[in-house]
């Protein structure tokens, strides 16, 4: 897994668009894509279709990308 990731699910919920389908036809990033895109499946991003998905979420390109910690949470252990 590639530690960045994409908030697409987050902020379709916050711009109001309900279903990848509907944000692929507001952007015309194929349904697919932003399939792939939302689940993680997806190892990179064309700065195209990045600009077309923040312009259709009303948002910056950065916004959309995150970075995630790659290494496992450490088990907390208890103490006695």
């Amino acid at each position: 897994m590639t530690p960045i990731v994409t908030r697409l699910k987050a902020l379709r919920a916050k711009a109001e668009i309900p279903s990848q389908a509907e944000l692929s036809r507001r952007s015309g990033v194929p349904q697919s894509t932003v399939s792939r895109l939302e689940s993680g499946a997806s190892q990179g991003i064309d700065f195209g279709v990045l600009e077309k998905l923040a312009d259709a979420l009303n948002c910056e390109p950065g916004d959309i990308l995150v970075r995630v910690d790659p290494r496992p949470a450490k088990k907390r252990t208890r103490r006695r």
